[in-house]
């Protein structure tokens, strides 16, 4: 008889013979192809996803760039927005800064009445007319006269267009405080005085027959005086209510300078003197 050990020994070895391994060549061949192909898939899906990954990086770079680009451009447009409108409110504030002074000269000009304007020019042409009415030979060169006559033109010029600017305006703002005739007759005629002796100097020294610059600088002037005259004689008796009485006043006033009116010859004068 067997011993249980035997038995037991002899089971354990069967059961090993029906546990061994089945040879199946053909699976083994199916399970290394799907094997590779797993592995070929596997290493095609990552290559993919790298390429994905390098693509989105790229894109995501260039949004970046992009961004910044258009960011900074937009930083560039306010800059230059800003500078521009800092240019603007620089000229603006110019602008203000000129029509400010020019309404404070205008005002200044407005604010002075007949009599005061007459009086700045007085003080304005003195030096000039002065250097005219003693001029002598040797210095006086066309050049240097004809700046001194210019000097006088442009000042009479100045002054007959702020005697223009009364013209509509009251008696107070004409005349101020003086509307005696005599006293606003002598001013005038204190004005045309000097500025007739001083062409009297030129006349003297050129003898007869000035250059022609300069015989057309004393007809301008003459010109500029006689308008200035219409303007002054009509505002003057226009606020006072008169007819002619300021000619009178000044022409009796001008004395020893009529000849030398005469001798400008310049007929708008004439007419307006009546002479």
């Amino acid at each position: 008889m067997f011993s249980f050990k035997s038995l037991s020994i002899a089971a354990t070895l069967a059961l090993s013979a029906f546990a061994a391994p089945v040879d199946m060549p053909g699976f083994a061949a199916v399970s290394s192809s799907v094997a590779g192909a797993a592995s070929t898939a596997s290493g095609t899906a990552i290559a993919a996803a790298s390429s994905v990954s390098a693509s989105a990086t790229k894109a995501a770079a260039a949004a970046t760039s992009s961004v910044a680009s258009v960011a900074g451009r937009d930083l560039l447009d306010v800059d230059a927005d800003v500078d521009a409108e800092v240019e603007v409110l620089h000229r603006d504030l110019l602008d203000v800064d000129a029509d400010v002074d020019a309404d404070v000269e205008v005002g200044r000009r407005h604010d002075q009445t007949l009599l005061d304007l007459v009086d700045q020019a007085i003080v304005d042409l003195t030096e000039t007319c002065q250097a005219l009415t003693f001029l002598q030979p040797a210095n006086a060169t066309e050049k240097a006269v004809g700046d001194l006559l210019n000097d006088v033109k442009a000042i009479l010029g100045d002054l007959l267009t702020d005697v223009q600017a009364l013209v509509g305006l009251d008696v107070s703002a004409v005349l101020g405080d003086v509307t005696d005739l005599n006293a606003v007759g002598s001013i005038v005629a204190d004005l045309l005085k000097l500025v007739f002796t001083a062409l009297g100097g030129v006349l003297n020294v050129v003898n007869v027959a000035p250059s022609d610059l300069l015989s057309q600088l004393l007809k301008d002037i003459a010109g500029i005086v006689a308008e200035l005259l219409k303007v002054v004689l009509g505002l003057v008796d226009g606020v006072l209510g008169l007819v002619g009485g300021l000619l009178g006043v000044v022409v009796g006033l001008l004395g020893d300078v009529l000849p030398i009116v005469m001798q400008l010859n310049v007929s708008m004068l004439l007419q307006v003197l009546a002479l």
